[in-house]
């Protein structure tokens, strides 16, 4: 089952990319991902035409990426485990050392807590997955309903602050 794409805001956004190991073509896809190894070999010999995704694990370095940054539209980072934390450092230097400005997508087994810190490292959009809809990722969000918790440590710092 296709899951729900969000932006940086937990919003769900409509997902027009193709992923390589998908047995389902969405309606109205017509962009494509393709694996980094892949691209590397077409993109040597030939213009690529664009747009164009490229899946990365989190072991391909920045470094790697940034000769072909100006062919590419989306970088697709995916994660096996959410303690993974190399693609959290690919997505914050290709934007801080290589000025990337396309998406840089997270997908995989991610969590709705690791929202903020996607995007602080620079992700623009987390593909969710069945485990944690889009909902829970809303939930996550600073400043998110508490639903019946205590607040947290620097909300009731704030309150005390306050009086």
């Amino acid at each position: 089952m296709r899951m729900a794409l969000i932006d940086s805001n937990a919003n769900v956004i409509e997902d027009t990319w193709l992923y390589p190991d998908t047995s389902h073509v969405p309606a109205g896809a017509v962009n494509f991902v393709i694996p980094f190894d892949v691209f590397t070999g077409v993109a040597a010999g030939c213009a690529v035409e664009r747009p164009v995704g490229v899946l990365v694990t989190p072991q391909i370095a920045s470094g790697q990426l940034a000769p072909y940054l100006d062919k590419i539209d989306l970088v697709v980072v995916q994660f096996a485990e959410p303690r993974e934390i190399q693609g959290l450092s690919t997505a914050q230097a290709l934007r801080q050392h290589h000025d990337f400005k396309g998406d840089i997508r997270a997908l995989g087994n991610l969590l709705p807590d690791q929202r903020e810190l996607l995007v602080k490292c620079g992700f623009s959009s987390i593909v969710t997955t069945e485990n944690h809809p889009p909902d829970q990722w809303k939930a996550a969000m600073p400043g998110a309903a508490l639903n019946g918790r205590p607040p947290r440590f620097e909300e009731r710092d704030s309150k005390s602050a306050a009086r």
